[in-house]
């Protein structure tokens, strides 16, 4: 379940990176529910979700990265998940993206 946690996040990525936010959206969407105690995905949802120009409640989101934190006890995580979804919330142009990521 470790390996298919990291895969995920970079499946979603590369989705992004391709020019695919809809599948993108589609996959983080699936993800979180399957990994919902990782804040990076929570990130990802809304992240591809505005990329895909879909609209999404980001309240429940927001709170969730915050009370979850840093996702550090993963194999792989975010720094700063909750600075990330501010930033893209903004409409800051977040040149590193998700790769802004941390390895054990």
């Amino acid at each position: 379940q470790a390996e298919q946690a990291v895969a995920g996040r970079w499946l979603v990525g590369s989705l992004l990176a391709a020019g695919r936010p809809g599948a993108a959206a589609e996959l983080a969407g699936a993800f979180a529910r399957d990994f919902p105690t990782h804040p990076d995905y929570l990130y990802l949802v809304v992240a591809a979700a505005q990329a895909a120009n879909r609209p999404i409640d980001v309240v429940a989101p927001l709170e969730a990265i915050r009370l979850l934190g840093e996702g550090s006890q993963y194999d792989e995580w975010f720094e700063d998940p909750y600075g990330l979804l501010v930033e893209a919330l903004r409409g800051v142009p977040d040149s590193a993206g998700p790769q802004r990521s941390s390895r054990r």
